[in-house]
């Protein structure tokens, strides 16, 4: 099992680290989500091609520290996990 998640990212067009994306091997499934600092959910996916641009609702969010909540089933194992990590959005 192997999981990578940006701990930052940069929304600006120039085609480098535009967007957070979840990248796992040897997971039967996954989803994740973004929160703000006090908790507010920005993204949810269960698609593992999905990414995060740094928008919520249509609209480009600030710069600043966010958590991603990872949850998980082991491919070999079966078993459940998470993991919670912060990412920063720069502009």
């Amino acid at each position: 099992m192997a999981i990578y998640i940006p701990n930052i990212f940069s929304p600006n067009g120039d085609g480098v680290n535009d967007a957070v994306e979840v990248t796992a091997y040897g997971l039967s499934t996954y989803s994740w989500a973004v929160f703000t600092r006090y908790g507010e959910k920005v993204f949810e996916t269960n698609d593992p091609d999905a990414v995060w641009d740094g928008t919520h609702r249509g609209k480009a969010l600030d710069p600043g520290v966010f958590v991603v909540h990872l949850q998980y089933v082991n491919l070999e194992s079966g078993a459940e996990g998470q993991i919670v990590r912060d990412v920063t959005l720069v502009r």
